[in-house]
């Protein structure tokens, strides 16, 4: 898209939204008579919002980790406010939260470890009508609906067998399998939409794993916070035709 968004958590706290050129072009200068051409690459920014603040309140965040954007709304995982504010993606109007934190349902305050609490959340993806939370702090997967925001379910636990976590920091959805990215777990993790493990692929250089975004090529970026670099992974359909 022509759009970049992203999040700031330390001190602004705060998610940017950068419009980008439909592309970068270049056009060539005229030098003179006899001179060879410059050749001038044009900016890709037109244009920089920002919304957000260090706050509790609606459309005030805490320490946002990360984002995710699904049909006209993005989704904002909130560290320091154990919840997911939701914003409209054009206007970054204020929609909703989903989750909370304190044992009497309120946000902000302490982590919740109980159905539908969040404990420090650090990724989020969605898929059809269902948000998926890396509940960092409580070693699982929380499910919600995504237009009540109602708890569904949860899957994981802390420990080092497949299906369970070690302070699961990011998410990805592609092909109807769920990528989950796990810190001192140092793993990369393959699971369904219901949480059955399919997959698990240790950290190259022993890293700790945290971001992770797909592109448009099914390739699965993911960081490793300890070892400062980003590994690639192709991610195959199950269900394309082998024989092609």
């Amino acid at each position: 898209g022509d759009t970049l968004y992203w999040a700031e958590s330390t001190r602004a706290h705060r998610v940017n939204r950068l419009q980008l050129s439909a592309k970068s072009a270049r056009t060539a200068a005229d030098p003179g008579v006899g001179r060879p051409a410059v050749s001038v690459r044009r900016p890709w920014a037109s244009r920089q919002t920002a919304m957000g603040g260090l706050g509790e309140a609606d459309g005030e965040l805490q320490d946002p980790q990360d984002l995710c954007l699904h049909g006209d709304e993005l989704y904002v995982a909130e560290w320091g406010n154990h919840r997911i504010s939701v914003f409209d993606k054009t206007s970054l109007a204020f929609l909703r939260h989903i989750g909370c934190g304190d044992e009497d349902g309120s946000e902000g305050g302490e982590g919740g470890s109980g159905p539908g609490q969040l404990d420090q959340p650090c990724g989020v993806a969605c898929a059809g009508e269902e948000v998926f939370v890396c509940d960092t702090w409580n070693h699982r997967i929380s499910v919600f609906d995504r237009s009540s925001g109602a708890f569904l379910r949860s899957f994981g636990r802390r420990g080092g067998e497949p299906g369970e976590f070690n302070y699961p920091c990011g998410i990805e959805i592609a092909h109807g399998r769920i990528y989950v990215t796990e810190r001192t777990g140092k793993r990369l993790q393959a699971l369904s939409l219901e949480g059955e493990p399919l997959q698990v692929l240790p950290a190259p250089c022993d890293g700790w794993l945290y971001g992770i975004c797909l592109d448009a090529h099914d390739q699965l970026w993911v960081t490793s916070s300890n070892r400062h670099c980003v590994h690639i992974l192709s991610v195959a359909d199950p269900n394309a035709d082998a024989t092609r």
